[in-house]
């Protein structure tokens, strides 16, 4: 039996241009009037999640084509370029990598710069929108069937099914 190890960090940054009050515990003020960024006081840290125990199976990886470490990637904006989640996957990789969709290259995948914001839609919700270089993981998701679609030039998408 093998495993998915996986975790994730979120820090909520936010930047001023003005004098930032700070608590008791903290000092200072900004009086160059140049942007400070800190950490959120409401939230005050970094969140943070993972594990390292979820089970799976180490089957083959059927959707997309993978070998050697590489995808052959999908394509946004394209309604014929659907996956589906099989009832009991154990994790969903989704991945803008953050360049052009190229059917003429090796996986699919262009050299030129991509940052069309690329909407990931389940079954008939809404999972999120990803911008070049971003990515989620799903533990555990639906069975249902996924599309990406964008305003734009399509993206080349990385999609993993962990079954």
């Amino acid at each position: 039996m093998a495993r998915i190890d996986y975790a994730i960090s979120v820090t909520p940054i936010q930047a001023s241009q003005y004098d930032v009050t700070y608590d008791s515990a903290e000092a200072g003020t900004n009086t160059t009037n140049t942007d400070i960024e800190y950490v959120d006081p409401e939230i005050g840290r970094s969140l943070g999640g993972g594990n390292s125990s979820t089970s799976w199976v180490g089957s083959a990886i059927a959707t997309p084509n993978w070998e050697s470490g590489a995808a052959d990637h999908y394509k946004s904006g394209d309604d014929a370029n659907t996956f589906a989640v099989d009832s009991g996957a154990d994790g969903l990789w989704i991945k803008h990598t953050g360049f052009d969709y190229d059917a003429t290259k090796t996986n699919k995948i262009s050299t030129v710069i991509n940052n069309v914001l690329v909407t990931v839609t389940g079954a008939n919700d809404i999972i999120c929108k990803l911008k070049g270089g971003e990515a989620i993981f799903l533990p555990q998701p639906l069975a249902q069937t996924i599309t990406f679609s964008d305003a734009g030039t399509p993206a080349a998408m990385e999609v993993v099914v962990l079954t």
